[in-house]
């Protein structure tokens, strides 16, 4: 009896455009925070609140832009604010 071929999904070429400004990028708009993942299907960004680090005051679920790419704009992404990347997935070796 064979095992079943597992299918990892396309990954984007190092030097691939989609992986431009990933990362934290200030506008008019606030902060922008762009983050790849080669099996991550969800992702949400969140900011803490400045005196208390326990405190997650803001949840925000980050959009897929294409290419294992996620993306979220936000007043709250300013110099200085405290945040975290929560991923959803699979999970097991090469997911962590």
């Amino acid at each position: 009896m064979s095992r079943p071929e597992t299918v990892l999904p396309a990954r984007p070429a190092l030097l691939s455009s989609s992986l431009d400004d990933l990362g934290v990028r200030l506008g008019p708009d606030g902060g922008t925070l762009r983050v790849w993942s080669g099996s991550a299907d969800a992702m949400q960004l969140l900011v803490f609140d400045d005196l208390d680090l326990d405190w997650a005051t803001e949840t925000i679920t980050m959009d897929p832009v294409g290419e294992g790419v996620f993306e979220a704009t936000t007043a709250l992404l300013r110099p200085g604010a405290r945040y975290a990347i929560r991923v959803g997935g699979p999970h097991g070796p090469g997911h962590t």
